[in-house]
């Protein structure tokens, strides 16, 4: 009867032994710390929550207009070239020569004879005639000298005028316009005035153009009109 007390004893040592441990067992897992994860699971994780849509980075802002090349803007009024500085003119398809001088200078369309733009005049054009079309104009007078000895013939002279380096043409108009007179005395002057519609932002850059005719030389005039 001793012997049976004495293993019921030791059972419940072992059983109380094996409690102990199960409730130290359990204690330990319980306070683990839930920070020891790795971080990358945290970066993996950071700043989302279930069922919501990761927010969008936001680029790099690209650059502004200031950054971007920019083209200089051309001048209102082109500067007066120097006669060195005119390009030369090539001749017309029909063999024709042409010169090109600034708008001060003197040409010679033929031998002994002499053409040069005495003045430029701003004026308000009127518009008469169909096509026409008034408004700020230039009045230009040409002077035209015969030094040889032969009467001169003007009854075919014409003159043009155009702006800007893309010579786009001017409109004549008929009201204030004279032309040159048939025909020139030798040792005699001649005149004509010719009124076209320029526009005073394009007057920085003229050309005149002067054809007496067949067999001579066309004559350019080009600078600014100074007026």
């Amino acid at each position: 009867m001793r012997t049976v007390w004495i293993a019921a004893a030791a059972g419940v040592v072992v059983l109380a032994v094996l409690v102990v441990l199960a409730v130290t067992s359990g204690r330990s897992d319980d306070g683990a710390d839930p920070t020891s994860a790795p971080s990358t699971a945290l970066a993996s994780t950071a700043g989302s929550t279930p069922g919501s849509t990761p927010a969008a980075s936001t680029p790099a802002p690209g650059p502004t207009v200031s950054d971007a090349p920019t083209t200089p803007a051309a001048s209102a009024e082109p500067s007066s070239a120097a006669p060195g500085a005119l390009p030369t003119p090539t001749p017309r398809p029909d063999g024709r020569a042409v010169t090109l001088a600034p708008i001060e200078s003197t040409a010679e369309p033929s031998p002994g004879v002499t053409a040069r733009v005495a003045s430029i005049r701003a004026v308000t054009g009127k518009a008469e005639l169909p096509g026409e079309v008034g408004g700020p104009a230039l009045e230009v007078t040409v002077e035209v000298h015969n030094g040889t000895d032969e009467p001169l013939d003007l009854s075919l002279a014409v003159l043009n005028v155009y702006s800007g380096p893309g010579l786009t043409p001017e409109l004549p108009l008929s009201t204030g316009s004279r032309a040159f007179p048939g025909e020139v005395a030798p040792g005699a002057d001649a005149t004509g005035v010719f009124v076209h519609t320029v526009a005073v932002a394009d007057r920085g850059d003229v050309t005149i153009e002067l054809d007496l005719g067949v067999g001579t030389t066309i004559a350019l005039f080009r600078g600014p009109a100074g007026v």
